[in-house]
């Protein structure tokens, strides 16, 4: 269901949309209306059209054209989910304040990489973001609900001086730690080591290339002797980028009881047999 949103002077204005035709800048208001409350639309350029320009007698190669056109200015990021197509409104949740977000007419989540990567860019050029605003920030809070919101805010910061903040990490990142803790030799520190982990922020490729190499790791001459002694703690490891170090060797593998007893014998009987040479000579 499209929401009302205000539009704000500058939007008309922006430097970056006035590289794109009319007809994309209008495209790109109705993306805003047609989003859910966390930045994503529906990517399908028909029902775009529709949304868009029900009356007009455009084309659904223009629509093509214009959402292109809006993506090589990083105002909209594409992405995939189960099949479908669907955008993110760069700088959503950095320009937008929705109150009382819907957390039921909601589209998919965009991958992690795309909503840390973007909504924490510092950019110092003029932005079209900034041209459009829900209308439910211009909304007038109780006495009761300012309090109670400072009072959040409070506590919220508090609790930032004590753990790492993951607000903005997705349940997909938070997946990828627990692999890498599961697959980790050493289990200590695993409150530092997940905030290593929220710095690196890895993407699905590094966490296939950190897990690969921690496999590899186990069986190293490093990680094996004196029964792990030498493995370094989770959060040091991370920190070093482990997963660039060389593990190509491998550990000596020790004698199993059984050889080792055999051998012990075999030198106990050359030894008697010297000690009758020499008596013999």
């Amino acid at each position: 269901m499209a929401r009302s949103r205000m539009i704000r002077p500058e939007f008309f204005d922006d430097e970056k949309l006035s590289e794109c035709s009319m007809s994309a800048r209008l495209l790109f208001i109705s993306l805003w209306v047609n989003s859910d409350d966390y930045g994503v639309v529906k990517g399908n350029p028909k029902w775009l059209k529709a949304q868009a320009f029900p009356y007009d007698d455009i084309t659904l190669q223009h629509v093509t054209n214009d959402l292109e056109s809006l993506n090589s200015i990083n105002c909209i990021i594409p992405f995939q989910s189960n099949g479908e197509s669907f955008y993110y409104i760069r700088n959503w949740s950095k320009y937008q304040k929705v109150n009382r977000p819907s957390t039921t007419n909601r589209n998919p989540s965009p991958p992690p990489e795309i909503t840390l990567e973007t909504d924490g860019d510092n950019d110092d050029s003029r932005n079209t973001h900034g041209g459009l605003i829900d209308e439910t920030e211009t909304e007038t809070e109780t006495e009761t609900e300012t309090e109670t919101n400072t009072l959040s805010r409070k506590s919220a910061s508090k609790a930032s001086d004590k753990k790492p903040s993951n607000g903005k990490l997705s349940k997909i990142q938070q997946q990828h730690f627990e692999r890498f803790w599961q697959s980790y030799p050493k289990k200590k520190s695993k409150g530092q080591a997940l905030t290593a982990w929220f710095k690196i922020k890895p993407n699905e490729q590094l966490v296939a290339k950190i897990l690969a190499t921690i496999k590899q790791a186990m069986t190293s001459e490093d990680w094996t002797k004196q029964n792990g002694k030498y493995i370094p703690h989770p959060a040091t490891w991370l920190n070093a980028m482990g997963w660039e170090d060389d593990y190509s060797k491998p550990a000596v593998k020790p004698y199993s009881d059984k050889t080792a007893r055999t051998i012990a014998n075999l030198k106990t009987w050359m030894g008697e047999e010297d000690e009758k040479q020499a008596v013999i000579q």
